[in-house]
């Protein structure tokens, strides 16, 4: 992992997902011993689980985009006049545009809101502001999606914050309340608890999760988020339990308390802008 010395953290995380993968690191006050009488149900692709979003955003953001267009044989189109900060974190990722070459991504902070960014091999940047008041760190990764679609998640401790990469911008959705679509991730306001991945006959889908604590053993259950053509909305759908009475240190709970997507994390595929 890439690590350099500023007054915030910052994880930024490209993956390009096709399996389930929950795997994260949230400490919680119940006990690590098992429950032998635990459960789990093998969700189904069709019927994921109870909402996990909220409608409330705990931080705002903003995209800057060019508004260039993509092909798949050239990828996004320049834009000569924009260039990655000179102070940013960068590392070569996926191919977030289709040209079959490996893309940048960045992270900065000059002491004003997180920005996150993508430079392509093809010369095109997007980026988009992460404006919180979390004292907590950043962290974000990229996932390919149904039918090959790029989003984003970047989060500050509290919640994440949803973008879909639509003709090389970055697209903020909006849920049906006509706000920003977050995800609760601490279960601060009762929604949820962390963010994954599932594999579907038609491809990754992304899924919110929320681990409830009754007693000393864990509820985990999950719900696909549905995102339009355009990217502008997104709205919970279907939900599946995942497991009863499980233990803290259950590897569903353990996943339900993190954002990962497939076999990346934010330590195995992250930059980082760390406080000394």
């Amino acid at each position: 992992m890439t690590v350099l010395s500023r007054s915030r953290v910052i994880l930024l995380v490209f993956v390009a997902a096709t399996t389930v993968g929950l795997a994260g690191c949230s400490s919680t006050s119940a006990s690590t011993t098992p429950d032998a009488s635990a459960s789990v149900t093998q969700p189904s692709a069709s019927h994921p689980s109870t909402t996990t979003a909220t409608d409330t955003p705990s931080a705002s953001t903003s995209t800057s985009n060019p508004g260039t267009t993509t092909t798949a044989s050239s990828g996004c189109a320049p834009t000569p006049a924009t260039s990655m900060p000179a102070d940013a974190v960068a590392r070569k990722v996926i191919d977030v545009d289709g040209d079959g070459k490996k893309d940048v991504l960045w992270a900065t902070d000059d002491g004003g809101p997180v920005r996150f960014g993508v430079t392509t091999a093809s010369g095109a940047m997007f980026s988009y502001e992460v404006n919180s008041a979390s004292p907590g760190g950043r962290h974000a990764f990229l996932a390919k999606m149904v039918g090959g679609r790029i989003i984003s998640l970047a989060d500050d401790g509290r919640g994440a914050y949803l973008h879909v990469l639509v003709g090389c911008n970055f697209v903020q959705p909006l849920n049906p309340g006509g706000e920003a679509y977050t995800f609760d991730m601490e279960n601060l306001r009762g929604n949820g608890t962390g963010v994954g991945c599932i594999t579907t006959d038609q491809g990754t889908e992304i899924v919110g999760l929320q681990a409830t604590a009754t007693g000393r053993t864990y509820t985990v259950t999950q719900t696909v988020i549905n995102l339009s053509a355009n990217g502008k909305l997104a709205s919970n759908g279907a939900t599946t339990t995942l497991g009863t009475k499980l233990a803290a240190t259950d590897p569903i709970v353990v996943g339900a308390q993190s954002i990962t997507c497939g076999a990346s994390s934010a330590a195995t595929d992250g930059v980082s802008i760390q406080e000394q």
